[in-house]
């Protein structure tokens, strides 16, 4: 596992378990699904982006 790049909902983790061509979907879904487990156990909360928008109400003239 490594730190791909920091954003503001954290950081954006790779993980690449190694395995036979076979069996590669059981693998990624079982990985994903032990990872959110595994964080969630931990008590980490899931990132959530928040955006503000903010309008203008009249256009200058």
């Amino acid at each position: 596992m490594e730190i791909l790049r920091f954003t503001l909902a954290g950081p954006v983790l790779a993980v690449r378990p190694f395995c036979p061509n076979a069996v590669y979907w059981d693998v990624y879904f079982a990985t994903t699904k032990a990872i959110v487990d595994a964080f969630t156990e931990a008590g980490y909360p899931v990132p959530e982006q928040h955006w503000s928008i903010r309008g203008v109400s009249e256009l200058p003239r």
